[in-house]
């Protein structure tokens, strides 16, 4: 089984799939060319790397799936996920649409893609000014405009369900009771 959470930065993915991962998931561990944060560990937030190298592993066709975001690459090694499904592991991923796109083509039968809807504009910003991070304007021009009701609709088109999150708790109980409704069907 292999959980896909999406939604715009700062909605909660990542939160929910550590969670995840306490509760028996194996959380992918995306490759990345951003620059680190300081509360990030190599290794176990993200694999960092440069982008010349993450450019080099594209071409060697490493990733299962690839996209740019703010001016940086995010990727999942193929072998990772492929490693872990033989493994008989459960896998949590944070993933944008096109990652969904591509890991539901290659696992139709064991993917449950859950669209992570943002709360409201201030909840978001909140969050995101908490990470501190130097693109910020640039992050938030992009959100403003990609939550827009019109692209919020065609960014979560093709997902199973789509979730506004509350709670911690809240958001939690209704991805794991999406789970668990996965399973008996699949």
């Amino acid at each position: 089984m292999i959980v896909i959470l999406s939604g715009v930065s700062g909605v909660g993915k990542t939160t929910i799939a550590k969670l995840l991962e306490d509760l028996e998931f194996t959380r992918s561990i995306s490759y990345t060319s951003r620059a680190k944060r300081n509360e990030e560990e190599h290794g176990i937030d993200y694999i960092f790397t440069t982008r010349e190298d993450f450019e080099e592993k594209i071409t060697q066709e490493f990733f299962l799936e690839h996209t740019k975001q703010f001016d940086n690459f995010y990727g999942t090694a193929f072998e990772q996920i492929e490693s872990s499904l033989n493994e008989g592991k459960k896998i949590i991923m944070c993933l944008s649409k096109e990652g969904f796109k591509a890991a539901y083509a290659r696992w139709p039968e064991r993917v449950l893609g859950i669209y992570l809807l943002p709360p409201d504009e201030s909840t978001l910003q909140e969050r995101l000014f908490a990470r501190n991070s130097d693109d910020m304007c640039i992050r938030m021009q992009v959100i403003r405009e990609k939550i827009s009701k019109e692209n919020l609709e065609k960014d979560h088109e093709g997902y199973h369900h789509k979730i506004t999150p509350g709670t911690i708790e809240e958001t939690l109980s209704a991805v794991l009771e999406l789970i668990e409704n996965f399973k008996k069907t699949n």
